[in-house]
């Protein structure tokens, strides 16, 4: 009966191990060397999206980075909210105050030294009714 317990607790911590070093810990250090390369580590910074066109201005010093695209002749604003690979896009307000209706989607970001992706969760979009799957941003330095 012993000897099936050892054998037991061993193949638990194999398996645990195992799922640490192939998939969380992997995400661990992806999501550290990802911020490496967000936007906001490069002030002064402007990342442009050819298709749909938007501008994404990162400031230099304090200030919030803005994206800026036109959706049927109107100029919309809006600002990313990244936690890891996560993104939201929330429509931008000059009073701070956020509502639920401001979200215009969610996705996943990726990021490298000359671009970030952002891959549209298309059941959340708001803002381009599900017309891009990808978003990509190339940096133009100022």
């Amino acid at each position: 009966m012993k000897k099936g317990i050892i054998i037991t607790s061993v193949s638990l911590i194999a398996v645990l191990l195992i799922a640490f070093f192939s998939i969380i810990l992997p995400r661990i250090i992806w999501a550290n060397n990802a911020r490496e390369y967000a936007p906001y580590n490069y002030p002064n910074t402007t990342w442009v999206c050819e298709e749909p066109q938007i501008e994404y201005n990162v400031p230099a010093g304090v200030g919030e980075a803005i994206a800026v695209t036109e959706i049927n002749g109107k100029e919309v604003c809006f600002f990313f909210g990244t936690n890891n690979s996560h993104v939201e896009a929330v429509r931008y307000s000059s009073d701070n105050v956020i509502k639920d209706s401001d979200l215009l989607f969610t996705g996943s970001i990726s990021y490298s030294k000359d671009e970030f992706i952002i891959k549209i969760d298309k059941n959340s979009d708001k803002l381009f009714d599900g017309k891009y799957d990808v978003l990509v941003f190339e940096r133009e330095d100022k």
